[in-house]
C-alpha cells in the first residue's frame, strides 16, 4: 500500500496580490520505504487555478543521496470541467535547482523517463482532494490531513 504523509502547509502572503500562497509537503512510503516525496504551491488568489508541483523519486533511505533521485516539475490545474496534469520543464520550476530532490528532468526527459508513471499517482491524490472541495484554493483545507492512503 502506498502511504502519504502529509506535513502541516505553510502559508505566505502573496507580494504580487495580497492573497494566500500554500506550500505543501508530502512523503510517499509504499509498504513503509520512503520512496518519493513532493511539493506543492498554490494561491487562493490568482486568476490562474493551478497547483505546481514538483515530485521526487528514488531512494530516501539511509546512506542514499541526491544522486539516487530524479525530480519532475509538474502542473496540476482545472478548467471547470476537468483537472489536467502537465510536465514542465524544469526552469518552470519554483524547486529547479534545489539539491536534496535530485536533479530535475525537463518535460521531453521526463516523457521518456521510466519513473513517469508513478508520478500520477500523486498528482491524482490532490485530484481527488480539489474533487472534494470543488475549488484547488480550497485544497488548504484537506491538506492539513496526517496522511492519505492509496490502496
Amino acid at each position: 500500500m502506498i502511504r502519504i504523509e502529509c506535513e502541516e502547509p505553510v502559508k505566505e502572503v502573496c507580494d504580487c496580490c495580497g492573497g494566500t500562497i500554500i506550500r505543501l509537503t508530502r512523503f510517499v512510503y509504499e509498504d513503509g520505504d520512503a520512496f518519493a516525496t513532493y511539493y506543492g504551491l498554490f494561491s487562493d488568489n490568482h486568476p490562474a487555478r493551478e497547483v505546481k508541483l514538483a515530485v521526487s523519486l528514488g531512494e530516501w533511505g539511509e546512506g542514499s543521496s541526491p544522486k539516487d533521485r530524479r525530480s519532475f516539475a509538474l502542473v496540476l490545474g482545472d478548467n471547470e470541467s476537468e483537472y489536467q496534469v502537465k510536465i514542465v520543464d524544469a526552469e518552470e520550476s519554483p524547486w529547479q535547482g534545489v539539491g536534496v530532490i535530485g536533479q530535475m528532468l525537463d518535460r521531453d526527459e521526463a516523457l521518456r523517463h521510466h519513473g513517469l508513471m508513478m508520478c500520477s499517482i500523486l498528482p491524482i491524490t490532490l485530484l481527488r482532494m480539489m474533487r472534494k472541495s470543488k475549488r484547488i484554493s480550497k485544497v488548504s483545507q484537506r491538506a492539513a490531513s496526517e496522511e492519505e492512503s492509496i490502496p
